[in-house]
């Protein structure tokens, strides 16, 4: 039964993505959204393994596969959101920032030395 249903919820998040799944697949999009920003396109993804994990093991209690997959959904997130803030971040203007500053350090300590 949990399986048809998360494989249900799967249809609908995709059906949201494109505004055909009315007020409640647009809820759930809104609320996945707000809670795991871009990243909610892997919602489906999500929903679908649980249902097959769901279908394929069976007389399973489904609290401790949930658990699984909203831990598995966070580790996902956080791994994206890592990903997508080391891709923004500019390494060479990091690099010369850094160097220059040795630079002016090094400037400093010559003239520093010079006066003595």
């Amino acid at each position: 039964m949990f399986g048809v249903g998360m494989l249900a919820a799967a249809g609908i998040f995709l059906f949201s993505f494109f505004g055909k799944a009315g007020g409640a697949g647009q809820l759930f999009f809104s609320l996945f959204s707000f809670l795991m920003g871009k990243t909610v396109f892997l919602v489906p993804l999500l929903f679908v393994l649980a249902g097959l994990v769901f279908l394929g093991m069976k007389g399973i209690k489904p609290g401790p596969i949930l658990f699984a997959m909203v831990l598995l959904g966070v580790g996902v997130e956080g791994m994206v959101a890592s990903a997508a803030r080391a891709n923004s971040l500019n390494v060479e203007a990091t690099a010369m920032t850094t160097m220059d500053e040795e630079m002016q350090k090094k400037s400093v300590a010559i003239v520093a030395t010079k006066d003595i």
